[in-house]
């Protein structure tokens, strides 16, 4: 399911930092014999492979992301005064 939310573009924020969280955590359990060079290696682009995470979680996902399109439909709900307010 966060899958289709990320393709979708909803709510993708708390998605990417979940995502980062959990790629932190699985290279860490993973690849736990640092006196091997590949594995080592391989915990080193587990964690350089976070920051696409991160860095979705910046900036968001973008102008054609649902959470925009969701932003931008919101009606806005503002006190409207008829006259000057100085009556």
């Amino acid at each position: 399911m966060p899958g289709y939310l990320l393709i979708l573009g909803f709510e993708t924020r708390y998605l990417h930092v979940a995502l980062a969280v959990f790629t932190m955590i699985v290279g860490s359990a993973f690849h736990r014999q640092f006196y091997i060079a590949a594995e080592k290696t391989q915990l080193f682009k587990d964690y350089t492979l976070t920051g696409a995470p991160l860095f979705m979680f910046a900036y968001g996902a973008g102008s054609l992301s649902m959470d925009a399109f969701l932003t931008r439909a919101k009606p806005t709900t503002q006190n409207v005064t008829v006259g000057s307010p100085n009556v």
